[in-house]
């Protein structure tokens, strides 16, 4: 694993911020030529502290519109059934975060979902 220094940490604010930029306005925002801001990148990559890049995607955009906070109730909180829960839910598109709460042992499963607005509208209406 890296030792990140000021410099490393400047260019991974502006990444995650800007993923797209260009080297050369990278290399700019952080004072760094472009070939030694292109080695720290190619270092932070092949080190696994830059993972991927991705787009934001405007939730509105894509027909998801609202979005919701679950509590989720498993019959188990046994850490086998925690872990498959996890792993179902990470695979959903609407999920953006699923966390697992634990207070004075009792396991709170929780959602933040992005649903389309138009299903809840109906179902409001009836």
């Amino acid at each position: 694993m890296s030792v990140l220094d000021r410099t490393d940490l400047r260019l991974l604010a502006v990444l995650q911020s800007e993923g797209r930029i260009t080297n050369a306005e990278l290399a700019e925002r952080v004072n760094l030529s472009p070939s030694a801001c292109l080695r720290r990148l190619q270092r932070l990559e092949a080190d696994k502290v830059v993972t991927g890049y991705a787009a934001q995607v405007d939730p509105q955009a894509v027909g998801l519109g609202l979005q919701a906070f679950v509590r989720v109730q498993l019959v188990k909180h046994e850490a086998d059934v925690i872990e498959r829960f996890v792993e179902r839910v990470a695979g959903s598109v609407n999920i953006g975060l699923a966390i697992v709460l634990i207070a004075v042992g009792v396991i709170r499963p929780a959602l933040r979902a992005r649903i389309r607005a138009r299903h809840v509208e109906r179902r409001l209406r009836s």
